[in-house]
């Protein structure tokens, strides 16, 4: 009997805000930058949050976004290269929402500034 070693793991990120966004240029006033981030590790698997409509340039979040992994033989090596991504979109009236902003880090790094 083959005793398996497959787990899960929760990874739980609290986006607080972001600070003095550029604003984009076709932005008609600063009060019509209403903003949301998409977080995401696997690309399949994105969050969303709220869409800010107070903060302007510097939204506020404050939401929790937890992340479910089955970490096994296979899935262990791709942990230290896998990238936590936020992207910030402006709501746009008319059209497509717009990427604003991008930050991305890889899990091994971001651990090691944490200890």
């Amino acid at each position: 009997m083959e005793i398996s070693t497959t787990r899960f793991e929760l990874l739980e990120i609290n986006l607080i805000s972001a600070l003095e966004l550029k604003l984009p240029r076709s932005l008609p006033s600063r009060e019509d930058l209403h903003t949301y981030a998409v977080v995401w590790i696997d690309p399949k698997q994105n969050l969303w949050s709220r869409v800010d409509v107070t903060g302007f340039e510097n939204p506020k979040w404050n939401e929790k976004f937890v992340f479910v992994f089955v970490v096994d033989a296979k899935t262990l090596n791709s942990w230290s290269t896998s990238e936590l991504v936020i992207e910030l979109y402006w709501v746009r009236r008319f059209g497509k929402d717009r990427l604003i902003g991008t930050f991305a880090g890889e899990f091994w790094e971001l651990s090691q500034m944490l200890l």
